[in-house]
């Protein structure tokens, strides 16, 4: 899917955005009654990827020497069981392992499908916050039993799972403290989680001092950093935490629209505007009176280059 790209962070932002964490305790929430549809589809190699619909984002299924391993898993128990029931279809070989990009509920809570016993991998961040989430009930909670049980620790880490070789990137904080992509260097495919999805037109970022369902440690700074990693890497598919596959231009291009945003507002902080004049210049999110700022990523990237706390 080519993206239009996004100058000033335009008026997608009226899109209703999940939040991505409870702060207080709150009652988890049934599983969904059905399943939802579930189409896993080829990238190359015994590489395939399953769009996520409604809330569910999407997920990934690598077919080893033996066996499956899985990225992601959706959003509820339903689709977890939907994403399982269509790997049985494309192989027989049996799920051995299951990896999970960060701690976002879009992709987490079908581990509540997913057989007991099985590995499942994370960044020692995701851990964290999974094991505060579950302490807290909070709504995107993943089960107890399923908790990672293998962490990946430090921005990088190389192993072979089943005989497929992969990099785990944990380059800097970005859409939140806890993404972690996939990068598959025999077969030029990333699995980018939750630091890049299609829509809205630019990166939604859960920031440490956004309040509320957004305090998730994410940085727009970082982000930058993040998605530079992302680009250096020799990869031409990435698939997003939610959208259709993305080739490295269309990375390159989002990356430029918000490198322009962070030029713009350090241009205009240097100039000493005031922070709502530089929010009525970068467009209509200036226009969205009464509505949270608080996961924009020109207002979080305002907020770091200026040190200021809201």
């Amino acid at each position: 899917m080519k993206i239009v790209a996004a100058a000033m962070l335009g008026a997608a932002v009226a899109l209703a955005v999940a939040p991505a964490c409870a702060q207080a305790p709150a009652p988890i929430p049934p599983a969904e009654p059905a399943a939802p549809r579930v189409q896993i589809k080829p990238i190359r190699d015994n590489i395939y990827w399953a769009p996520g619909e409604g809330r569910n984002g999407n997920s990934g299924v690598v077919v080893g020497k033996t066996g499956v391993i899985l990225i992601d898993v959706m959003a509820s128990k339903a689709a977890g069981e939907a994403l399982l029931a269509d790997a049985a279809k494309l192989t027989s070989k049996p799920v051995k392992y299951v990896i999970l990009t960060g701690a976002a509920g879009e992709a987490i809570q079908g581990l509540a499908a997913v057989p007991p016993g099985l590995p499942i991998i994370a960044h020692e961040s995701t851990a964290r916050r999974l094991r505060l989430w579950i302490d807290q009930r909070a709504r995107f909670a993943p089960p107890e039993a399923r908790m990672p049980t293998e962490l990946i620790h430090g921005a990088r880490s190389t192993r072979t799972l089943d005989g497929v070789k992969m990099e785990f990137l944990h380059l800097a904080a970005a859409h939140t403290d806890t993404e972690m992509a996939i990068y598959l260097p025999q077969r030029k495919v990333v699995f980018a989680g939750w630091v890049v999805q299609a829509q809205p037109d630019f990166p939604i970022i859960h920031a440490k001092d956004g309040g509320g369902d957004f305090n998730m440690g994410g940085s727009a700074l970082g982000w930058i950093t993040f998605t530079k990693g992302l680009l250096a890497l020799d990869a031409d598919t990435y698939v997003l935490g939610k959208g259709e596959l993305w080739t490295k231009a269309d990375l390159r291009r989002r990356l430029e629209a918000q490198e322009a945003v962070v030029r713009q507002i350090r241009e205009m902080v240097a100039a000493g505007r005031s922070h709502d004049e530089i929010r009525a210049s970068l467009g209509p999110a200036a226009n969205l009176k009464g509505r949270h700022f608080d996961f924009m990523f020109s207002e979080i990237a305002y907020d770091e280059i200026t040190g200021a706390k809201r």
